[in-house]
């Protein structure tokens, strides 16, 4: 892509079936296939908050979410 630079570049679908897709393409991570069957369901959420984020993102998120749970712990027992 470095040596054939467009003037636009889009991603569209591939943002439905992946929410962190900045992450993704910044790091080379594989993307999870669409399913373009479940573009246009009539008031279901399937097909847009069903898809995963990548593994090492929901890893991050539940090292910070135990963070927060032990702080949370360490203070509550600093009052005790």
């Amino acid at each position: 892509m470095a040596a054939n630079r467009g003037d636009i570049v889009a991603f569209g679908r591939y943002f439905i079936s992946n929410p962190d897709l900045p992450v993704r393409l910044q790091k080379n991570l594989p993307l999870t296939p669409y399913n373009y069957a479940t573009f246009y369901l009539k008031k279901s959420p399937v097909g847009y908050i069903d898809y995963p984020f990548a593994e090492e993102k929901v890893q991050a998120k539940q090292s910070k979410f135990l963070q927060a749970e032990q702080s949370e712990f360490v203070l509550e027992q600093a009052r005790l």
